[in-house]
């Protein structure tokens, strides 16, 4: 069966948005707020999945990533995050309160 670009393009679209779903998942198994749990190594391979996949993306919908993911990131180096923040107020607590 042969498929147009376009049908290509939406089921990398398609599988992407599924590989970020099973990442999303892992993650919440790893970090306990799942009802069952789950190891970090998957979390690991589901984040690769991720990659994988958005490379696979980009080359099917014409996208150099290479080029893409540098000038992003020459956009996000220049923005005010990189500011250090205000020191956070200290708390004192008194000896004889309980934590």
């Amino acid at each position: 069966m042969v498929i147009s670009a376009t049908q290509a393009a939406d089921r990398q679209a398609l599988a992407l948005a599924e590989e970020v779903g099973e990442f999303a998942g892992a993650y919440r198994r790893a970090a306990g707020h799942a009802r069952r749990t789950g190891d970090w190594s998957d979390v690991a391979a589901e984040l690769a999945d991720v990659l994988i996949t958005a490379w696979v993306a980009a080359a099917v919908l014409g996208i150099d990533l290479d080029t893409a993911w540098r000038t992003k990131a020459a956009v996000i180096l220049t923005r005010g995050w990189r500011d250090p923040r205000p020191a956070a107020p200290t708390v004192q607590i008194g000896a004889g309160s309980a934590r």
